[in-house]
């Protein structure tokens, strides 16, 4: 019997594993890849998006960054940039170090409950099925899969259940970076120009003209989509020379993002675009002529899919009011920023006046906790929130803060003998304080 049984050790779960060790709870991460970091790792999103706060050493989670700082002093982080095959080496000693297991290949298949309480989860390996048994359960699936399990309610998309689009990304190798940079600033590009930190992204006000005028001729002569063209950005990955990581192509919005199905028509929709940009890049821009498609990512990227319908219903709202909660557990000021799917708030995000130290919101601990579910807590993207405050909420830096505050929780909930819906959010706050949060 463990204390507490997280689903999922991606960019939340791994983080909830080690708050929750380290407090002495009895824990268990169930993956069902082969290393931890999920969408850090094997989707390969890197960097960590900023929270935008106007003080840049505000700290939300201590053990995030307990981990940037280990992986810049190992060379492979700069800035927020990472290299995330070197996540997985540093997380998994992170989870073990903490004193948590971990059983990588394992599915949840199931969950049996009684009186509103997961009781066990079934799962399935190479062992064949078996069942696993805890106090108390933390959902980092990203997808709600064991909130979905216990019958709690989950919401999908926005307008007409539209997801956000996805991206497939992929990384190049043998790029001459140095002659990259040189055509960057002879192309007047403003900023990002000089190693280890490179990037260019046509969506950005500064990119070089003449990398945008690529794009379009390449579009004219049918050698990339519309679509395609629409967002292309790339970053050098420190501790890498010769790498750079793609953050594209976007496989579009759409409905049911996280089905089988769906995620299967982007995968082969996805690849089908990587050959074509990688060889744009190739033809067009100096500093490619001898790169080549080094990796293309195991899993999607999923911006977002299913949410929870949690204890407190977290909305745009909050956010564009700048609203403070006593069991706040995060701070940020990162925008609404809606991929592919249609906003209707365009036009509309009128924020308060305020002093500029004063504009950030926070997310309170309540939007952890599942609607009829007494030991669950549900972490990162499909934490309970709407669809547009959810695209200011699914950044690592603030799943990772959802995932240390669940480890708190959890410790508080297996010591006191009670359900999370009882547990006070502001002994949370104020633990996630004394570990060096700046809340």
């Amino acid at each position: 019997m463990y204390d507490v049984l997280i689903a999922g050790g991606g960019t939340a779960g791994a983080i909830a594993a080690i708050s929750a060790a380290r407090a002495g709870l009895k824990t268990l991460v169930v993956e069902e890849k082969t290393a931890l970091g999920g969408t850090q790792t094997f989707s390969l999103v890197t960097p960590f998006m900023e929270h935008c706060l106007p003080d840049e050493g505000f700290v939300n989670s201590a053990v995030s960054e307990e981990i940037i700082s280990e992986m810049k002093r190992a060379g492979h982080c700069e800035y927020l940039w990472f290299d995330t095959e070197y996540m997985k080496l540093v997380l998994e000693d992170k989870v073990i170090g903490a004193g948590a297991d971990i059983l990588y290949e394992t599915s949840v298949t199931g969950a049996e409950t009684a009186g509103g309480e997961i009781k066990k989860i079934m799962i399935y390996n190479s062992d064949g099925n078996g069942e696993l048994k805890a106090k108390t359960f933390i959902d980092c699936t990203g997808d709600a899969d064991l909130a979905k399990m216990c019958g709690a309610e989950v919401m999908s998309g926005g307008a007409g259940g539209i997801n956000q689009s996805a991206s497939l990304r992929f990384e190049m190798a043998n790029v001459d970076l140095k002659k990259m940079s040189g055509y960057l600033k002879s192309a007047n590009q403003s900023g990002w120009l000089d190693e280890p930190l490179l990037q260019i992204c046509n969506v950005n006000p500064g990119c070089a003209e003449d990398f945008k005028l690529k794009l379009s001729k390449a579009v004219e002569e049918k050698r990339l989509t519309p679509v395609e063209a629409s967002h292309i950005q790339m970053f050098s990955v420190p501790g890498r020379p010769g790498a750079v990581n793609f953050n594209c192509p976007e496989t579009g919005a759409g409905k049911n993002v996280s089905s089988a199905a769906e995620k299967t028509k982007r995968y082969i929709r996805g690849r089908h675009s990587i050959r074509r940009i990688a060889e744009f890049m190739k033809r067009e821009v100096p500093g490619f002529e001898n790169a080549y498609i080094s990796v293309i990512a195991p899993m999607l990227g999923i911006r977002e899919s299913e949410r929870i319908k949690a204890e407190y219903e977290y909305s745009v709202r909050d956010i564009l009011s700048y609203k403070r909660f006593d069991d706040a557990i995060l701070r940020s000021a990162y925008p609404v920023d809606v991929h592919g799917a249609a906003s209707e708030l365009e036009g509309d995000l009128d924020y308060p006046e305020c002093a500029p130290e004063n504009r950030y919101f926070e997310y309170p601990y309540r939007s952890l906790i599942p609607v009829g579910i007494k030991n669950l807590l549900v972490c990162g993207r499909c934490s309970g929130c709407d669809f547009y405050s959810q695209s200011a909420l699914r950044i690592q830096l603030s799943c990772q803060a959802m995932g240390e505050a669940a480890g708190i929780a959890a410790k508080l909930a297996v010591d006191g003998g009670k359900r999370f819906s009882e547990i006070d959010g502001t002994l949370v706050r104020k633990i996630m304080r004394s570990r060096g949060s700046d809340l």
